[in-house]
């Protein structure tokens, strides 16, 4: 065992001691440094309320034009029906569908 294990971590018993209770609203601190964390708080929860939508938003996005969704629109501006077969083997042959 190494000496410094030996020896306590404060002077005296050896236990770890809690440090002194932090105060809520330290009267020492300026007003406008209590201002800027209320207004850093209400920025974080717009930002965190923002992104929370956007990323509702591009699921569903995602889950509502699927690939089957992109095919049945590109189908759909065929002028005839040999048009719509030769978009369908076109898609068969290609293996994927980029929409657009």
């Amino acid at each position: 065992m190494y000496v410094k294990n030996k020896l306590p971590l404060y002077e005296g018993d050896g236990f770890i001691h809690a440090g002194p209770a932090a105060c809520p609203a330290d009267p020492r601190v300026p007003e406008s440094l209590r201002d800027l964390e209320r207004r850093a708080r209400k920025l974080r929860g717009e930002t965190i309320a923002r992104l929370s939508a956007q990323a509702v938003a591009w699921v569903r996005r995602r889950l509502l034009y699927s690939r089957d969704a992109a095919i049945d629109e590109y189908l759909s501006h065929a002028s005839s029906l040999a048009d719509v077969e030769r978009r369908l083997r076109e898609i068969e042959r290609n293996g994927s569908f980029l929409p657009g």
